[in-house]
């Protein structure tokens, strides 16, 4: 049986991606200097020892960049949701308590790109983010406990509590004065209750749920 194709890239493509991560890990940098507003295109390129016009050669703009780190997150809030399908059929709230906490510390990890994201929204306007209404994709126990044609509502329960949490940690990472009288612990704590109260599903939609089966 003849063997899949596996040419290794060429060194021109090798470059070219070589770059292109200068650029997007140079753009991570004045974003945490400077802030997304603030960022050019000249900024970037000269964090990472490029040109503006090899700048261009890769991005049309800054929010592109914004755009590719989105994509570069998904796998690992992929992965994060799917845990939480599995806790909310069977784990406790201190389970519950322990994911949110690791939700938190990624956040943490990921808080320039995130709260870059987030800026690049309120200035350039909304962008598609398919990604967070198919969230619950990644839920489907979850969603089988919702009555047939309120599947809908589930989702836009987790886009917006996603949604919800990125802003709010966003804005408490740009207030020091509110994070610093936040401690993580508290944070946990408030986030969980949150979260457990909002993906409840409603009494009404419950009882229709037993009642179809």
């Amino acid at each position: 049986m003849p063997k899949a194709d596996t040419a290794a890239p060429s060194l021109r493509e090798q470059q070219r991606e070589f770059t292109r991560e200068r650029l997007i890990q140079g753009a991570l940098k004045v974003f945490a200097h400077k802030g997304y507003v603030a960022a050019t295109a000249d900024d970037i390129a000269a964090a990472a020892g490029a040109s503006r016009a090899t700048f261009y050669l890769h991005f049309h703009s800054k929010q592109d960049i914004i755009a590719e780190l989105g994509l570069r997150m998904i796998p690992e809030v992929q992965q994060f949701y799917s845990e939480l399908d599995n806790l909310l059929e069977s784990g406790s709230r201190d389970d519950f308590r322990d994911w949110m906490r690791r939700a938190i510390e990624w956040l943490e990890t990921n808080r320039v790109a995130i709260t870059a994201g987030i800026a690049a929204q309120m200035v350039e306007g909304p962008m598609p983010d398919r990604a967070t209404m198919g969230l619950v994709d990644q839920m489907p126990k979850y969603l089988a406990r919702w009555p047939k044609g309120m599947e809908h509502q589930a989702r836009v329960r987790i886009a917006l509590l996603a949604t919800q949490f990125r802003a709010a940690f966003a804005f408490l990472l740009a207030a020091p004065e509110v994070r610093k009288n936040i401690s993580d612990d508290e944070l946990v704590e408030v986030m969980t209750d949150v979260w457990i109260a909002g993906l409840k599903p409603p009494a009404a939609a419950t009882g229709r749920a037993k009642s179809a089966r």
